[in-house]
Parts: structure tokens; sequence; C-alpha cells
């Protein structure tokens, strides 16, 4: 079910939306914006492949590098 996929997608995504707007580093929020898109398709189309290979935890550490 897509709703176990999202599990580990949402939390981070939910913070991302919370922060970005006040992020200095405008540039990086974009950046990792798009990581989420990858990270999407990864969590819910693992056939597709993407650019860039990209996890839950890097998706995490780029969140809390953040500033």
């Amino acid at each position: 079910m897509d709703a176990g996929k999202a599990e580990p997608f949402t939390p981070l995504w939910e913070t991302f939306l919370a922060r970005r707007a006040t992020v200095r580093d405008q540039e990086a929020a974009r950046e990792l914006r798009w990581a989420f898109e990858e990270l999407r398709v990864a969590i819910f189309a693992p056939e597709v492949t993407t650019p860039v290979s990209v996890t839950v935890a890097k998706v995490g550490a780029a969140l809390a590098a953040l500033r």
C-alpha cells in the first residue's frame, strides 16, 4: 500500500515544508526539493531510474544540514 511506502518520506517532507521559507540558502533548498522528487520516484516507482541515487537517509541528512 502507498501509505506504508510513504511512511519514512512524510515526516521529512513535512519538516522541509515547514522550514523552506526561512532557509537562508535558497539554492540548497531548491536542490533538496528536487531530491524529494527523486526520492518519491525511488519509493513509488522503483522501476524508473533517476539520474541521482537518493535514499531517505541522504535526504534526511541534507535536510538536517539545510541552513
